[in-house]
């Protein structure tokens, strides 16, 4: 009775093996930006809160802001100039999930069809927060909107709550 192994049972062995970690190692990273797109919306959805707050104090949303050079969302943020004392919406603007980067796009608009809205004698009354999703979901096309104005193809879309 031989001993051992064969080499075609070895090479069956390893081949299956192969097979379970290039599994386990796929869905892992589907998992990761499964995760890194749930936190997305999360962090869009808590724009989108404090951006209703700040609306709801001041009758307008802030406009002229970019989340990059933020570090949090207060009533001095944007036009018009701000009120004596300021407050606080948001302690931290969330950053990407994946980087660790801000990017992540706010859009003020007059309306929902006028754009302009960056100076103090218009205010704004519409919004766009739009990030770009890694997993792709079906049905989930680039927002038109968020492609005009942030310049970049996000399928990932809010704006207020009406």
């Amino acid at each position: 009775m031989p001993k051992g192994f064969t080499l075609i049972e070895v090479l069956i062995a390893i081949t299956i093996v192969g097979i379970v970690f290039g599994v386990i190692i796929t869905s892992g990273s589907a998992l990761q930006r499964s995760s890194r797109d749930t936190q997305r919306e999360v962090d869009l959805r808590n724009l989108q809160s404090a951006l209703q707050q700040y609306y709801s104090d001041q009758s307008f949303y802030p406009s002229a802001i970019t989340l990059a050079t933020l570090d949090s969302l207060t009533s001095g943020t944007g036009n018009p100039t701000p009120p004596a004392t300021p407050k606080t919406y948001l302690n931290q603007i969330p950053k990407e999930p994946r980087t660790g980067d801000p990017s992540y796009c706010y859009s003020a608009q007059a309306t929902k069809t006028i754009q302009s809205c960056e100076n103090n004698s218009v205010r704004c009354h519409y919004y766009l927060l739009c990030a770009a999703k890694e997993a792709a979901s079906s049905g989930q096309a680039p927002s038109a909107e968020c492609e005009a104005a942030c310049g970049s193809a996000y399928n990932l879309q809010v704006t207020p709550i009406q």
